[in-house]
């Protein structure tokens, strides 16, 4: 559940990880079972970057919230 305390966890891994992979983070919303996310990146790198926001966040999210699996 993203909301609350872990939705704003969550919105910040998202700013995080993009701002340390020169990802333009647009606009992060976070809603019960999911997120959404509007980027600015080159298109042939689009695809990596939305792997690595997912993987990057949902490994730390848990590390820090485990109760969430």
């Amino acid at each position: 559940m993203l909301v609350a305390e872990i939705g704003k966890y969550v919105e910040n891994q998202f700013r995080t990880i993009a701002s340390s992979k020169s990802v333009s983070l647009l606009e992060c919303r976070c809603y019960i079972d999911h997120a959404l996310l509007l980027l600015d990146v080159n298109e042939p790198y689009l695809p990596k970057a939305v792997q690595l926001l997912k993987g990057v966040s949902a490994y730390r999210t848990f590390r820090r919230y485990p109760d969430l699996k």
